[in-house]
Order: structure tokens, then C-alpha cells, then sequence
């Protein structure tokens, strides 16, 4: 195995892991050979009614360690429809906010 795609190590969710737990695990990546093909993230995986400033203050946090394992491949969702509105009825707000996260 010389790729993984980094999503948990130690129970913990790679969203919710600290700079100096992704520099210890990019670390024993590396010493090991094994490169991260991508960052297993939760982006997008929250209601479009949620705080989307602070997710966007996740996907900011999730960019940079992506750039500490070297990669540039991040996994996203495409954001869950506003408690009792049809997603198909939120396809702009979602084209929105997945821009908003592209400009990250």
C-alpha cells in the first residue's frame, strides 16, 4: 500500500483533528512511504440552514491540512436541503455554497 485517503487515525475524524495531530499522522505517513491520495473530509455534510460561516471556517481548516499531507484532493457532499425543503428545491443555494468553498 503506498496511498490512503486520510478520513480517521486513532477514532479520530480527520475534521476534528488538531494542526499538531495532522503534522504527527502526515509525519508517520511519510516515514512510512505512504502518500494520502485524499482528505476523507465531512465538508458539505450539513444543512444549508446550518452556520455556513463557521463550515466555511472548516473548509479553510481541512485545505490546510490537505497541504500538510500533500494533497489536493479533498472529499466533500453537496450539503443536506433546510429542515422540510426538498433538496431539488435548493439546487442554487447549494451550487452557492459549494462555490464558496471552491474560492476557499
Amino acid at each position: 500500500m503506498d496511498m490512503i485517503e486520510l478520513r480517521f487515525a486513532d477514532g479520530v475524524n480527520v475534521g476534528d483533528m488538531t494542526l499538531p495531530q495532522v503534522q504527527h499522522y502526515g509525519e508517520k505517513l511519510r516515514d512510512a512511504g505512504i502518500g494520502v491520495s485524499a482528505v476523507g473530509s465531512p465538508l458539505g455534510k450539513v444543512r444549508l440552514d446550518s452556520d455556513l460561516d463557521a463550515h466555511m471556517e472548516q473548509v479553510k481548516k481541512i485545505c490546510e491540512f490537505a497541504n500538510i499531507l500533500s494533497t489536493d484532493n479533498v472529499r466533500v457532499f453537496s450539503f443536506y436541503g433546510s429542515e422540510g425543503t426538498p433538496i431539488r428545491s435548493s439546487k442554487n443555494q447549494v451550487i452557492d455554497a459549494l462555490g464558496r468553498m471552491l474560492d476557499i
